[in-house]
């Protein structure tokens, strides 16, 4: 009978170990796979100064949300939105160190960020993300005054925090709406936001 009691604890023990080993693994699998951590969001509708008043709109893509009007003298930022134009917080354009690489490539097929070629703003008023038709990220057709993002163009974004996102523009129009009722700037992206120390992101 006195014999019992240890046995239960032995067998116990044995079940507490396994599980222990068992989480152990784990966390090295997920310490192997640092790209896990990566954030992939979609955004709709962020309105790119629809009011017309001259000021851009902010965005961090850290937060995954949009960034106001008076904090653009911060790093809190990576991008701003003012109509078709697209800048940086860097170079010229704020005081953060954001850079941008533009590859040509189908958006899933970047699974890591370049080590080099990166860009800021620059003056005078030249942005890393060139604007004008068929120069950046869009051609407008003046037929029938329509502005089509240009396909298989990924933008790799190094952050003032140093690390790394990658998006792509889906769409210039409210809820995608491309009628003679649609409504431009408001931007839906695509992005996918590292914020562990690593350039891989999937």
């Amino acid at each position: 009978m006195k014999n019992k009691p240890i046995s239960l604890l032995i067998l116990l023990a044995g079940v507490s170990l396994t599980g222990l080993s068992a989480c152990e693994d784990d966390a090295t699998s997920s310490d192997d796979n640092a790209q896990a951590g990566a954030v992939v969001k979609t955004v709709s509708n962020l309105d790119a100064d629809t009011a017309l008043t001259g000021k851009f709109t902010f965005f961090s893509f850290k937060t995954g949300e949009k960034i106001p009007n008076s904090d653009s003298a911060t790093t809190k930022w990576d991008v701003g939105f003012r109509g078709t134009t697209i800048i940086l917080n860097g170079g010229t354009s704020g005081p953060g160190l954001t850079k941008v690489k533009i590859l040509s490539s189908l958006f899933e097929d970047v699974t890591q960020a370049p080590d080099s070629g990166y860009v800021a703003d620059q003056m005078p008023a030249t942005y890393a993300i060139p604007i004008g038709s068929g120069k950046g990220w869009y051609t407008y057709d003046s037929g029938i005054n329509l502005i089509s993002p240009i396909a298989g163009k990924v933008f790799v974004v190094k952050t003032s925090e140093d690390r790394y996102a990658k998006f792509e523009i889906l769409s210039y129009y409210k809820d995608k709406v491309i009628t003679e009722q649609r409504k431009s700037r408001y931007y839906f992206l695509r992005y996918v936001y590292q914020p562990e120390n690593t350039k891989i992101f999937n």
